[in-house]
């Protein structure tokens, strides 16, 4: 009897721990549920899968939370009917102070580092006065510096309709994964004005960036516990539909081609040049006293936005590519100068750069890695590299090459050599794109466009010679430097 009794109370006590195994289950999943309510909720930040991540994406209801820049340009909502390509409103975007370059709208985003998204957007240019319309995607981490970026196609051509703009470029929806360190978006939509103060501006309307699902695993192991308790009723969490506005498009887009980079250069806004290269420092330490000086040859204010600064000459490579900082821009016949390193180069020349590559000194402003072309750092080889300026969708705007860098894959030739401490600098503003003939050697002079020697201002005596010829000796300026000559 005392074994029986023993038996029954062992029996009950296994019973009762088995039921609070199954209760403990049971409130596990509630938790998970509860928790993925409160991640998938509006307010967490991100969304589920396939929903619309951008606040007012349609303008519907102003121009909040979107922001303008530079503070010049107009931005303002519209509802007239042929403007607008879905809804009842739209924005448009403009600049009226006399200045070129580019204007942009953008949004900040809450993302996930590692996951995949598509950006679609809708926009409208009818006015020559814009060179091109794109969006971009910033990727930043959480001191919101950035960390990688992509942009969409160009629109180029002018014309009353409306055009879709989507990253990646191809509009089929695969996405573009964010870099695993970014917590945040910033997405842009870009206008380039090329003549100042255009008519018509550019109008935007319905943009959508999305998370895309997480690619599907090869196997998914399940745990399928023992059910011990059964539950009257299990609750399901049941998200929040997305609103989603009825499309009512008002024009039908037309494809636009994928732009490829080119090693030709071909003019992009202004033709700036790459104007002198120290590339053998004398710095002691890091030789950070090397720099690239960026000219501009044209009439106007050239904003820099765009414009990128690097000496990776193939994409995907693991040298150097850089953007400027917002805000850059040249003046109309001035130099930028980019040096290595800001304390470096004020230690030899005695004062600053404009901008640095390695931050060095808090007075610098800092170029911006662009990991969307290269995966490394700024370096030039003492033995032979190259420096290319690169404009709108990587297209190449000047380039150079010096001793053994790769002069064909950037459309130069010649060969030019500047050891310490000489530089190597273009002449005049010749560009033929021949190291040999536009560029000459000499003590380095950064800020300052090499011009061309001065000219005789009145011509030689002449020496008489027998046979009534006469004999000249003088010295024959060219933009190479003085050589003495003698003539008859």
């Amino acid at each position: 009897l005392g074994y029986k009794v023993s038996e029954l109370i062992a029996s009950l006590i296994g019973g009762e721990m088995e039921m609070r195994r199954g209760l403990g289950s049971l409130l596990l999943t509630w938790f998970v549920l509860l928790f993925l309510a409160i991640l998938l909720s509006p307010s967490s930040g991100w969304a589920s899968d396939g929903s619309n991540l951008l606040q007012n994406p349609g303008f519907e209801e102003g121009t909040s939370p979107w922001l303008s820049s530079p503070s010049a340009a107009t931005f303002v909502v519209t509802d007239t009917a042929e403007c607008v390509h879905s809804g009842t409103w739209a924005v448009s975007l403009n600049r009226s102070d006399g200045v070129t370059g580019q204007i942009y709208i953008s949004q900040d985003v809450d993302i996930m580092g590692g996951a995949f998204y598509t950006l679609t957007g809708w926009a409208y240019k009818d006015s020559p006065e814009f060179q091109s319309v794109y969006l971009r995607i910033e990727w930043r981490e959480a001191a919101l510096q950035i960390v990688g970026e992509v942009d969409s196609h160009l629109l180029t051509d002018d014309e009353d309709a409306y055009h879709r703009l989507c990253i990646p470029r191809e509009c089929n929806g695969d996405g573009v994964q964010a870099p695993n360190n970014a917590v945040k978006a910033r997405i842009k939509a870009i206008a380039i004005i090329t003549s100042p103060n255009p008519e018509t501006p550019v109008f935007f309307d319905e943009f959508t960036f999305t998370l895309l699902a997480s690619p599907t695993p090869t196997s998914t192991p399940t745990f399928t516990p023992t059910p011990t308790f059964t539950p009257t009723s299990t609750p399901t969490f049941t998200p929040t539909p997305t609103f989603t506005p009825t499309s009512t498009p008002t024009f039908t887009p037309t494809a636009i081609p994928t732009p490829t980079f080119t090693p030709t250069p071909i003019p992009i806004l202004a033709p700036l040049l790459i104007s002198e290269v120290l590339y053998d420092g004398v710095v002691s330490q890091g030789e950070g006293d090397e720099f690239v000086e960026i000219f501009n040859p044209s009439g106007e204010v050239v904003d820099l936005g765009f414009y990128r600064v690097g000496d990776e000459e193939s994409r995907g490579g693991g040298e150097g590519m850089y953007r400027f900082p917002e805000g850059a821009s040249i003046a109309a016949g001035g130099t930028l100068v980019i040096a290595k390193e800001g304390g470096g180069f004020y230690e030899r020349f005695g004062f600053y750069p404009d901008l640095e590559f390695r931050a060095s000194s808090g007075g610098v402003a800092d170029m911006i890695g662009d990991s969307s072309w290269a995966r490394g750092s700024w370096g030039l080889n003492n033995e032979g590299d190259e420096v290319l300026l690169l404009g709108l969708d990587y297209q190449l705007v000047d380039s150079v090459a010096y001793k053994a860098g790769n002069s064909t894959a950037v459309g130069v030739q010649g060969i030019v050599s500047a050891p310490e401490p000489l530089s190597f600098q273009r002449v005049g503003g010749v560009d033929g794109d021949d190291m040999n003939n536009d560029f000459l050697v000499g003590a380095p002079n950064p800020g300052t466009v090499t011009g061309f020697p001065p000219a005789l201002s009145s011509p030689p005596e002449p020496i008489p010679l027998s046979g009534g010829m006469n004999a000249y000796f003088s010295e024959a300026n060219s933009k190479l430097g003085s050589s003495r000559t003698f003539g008859i």
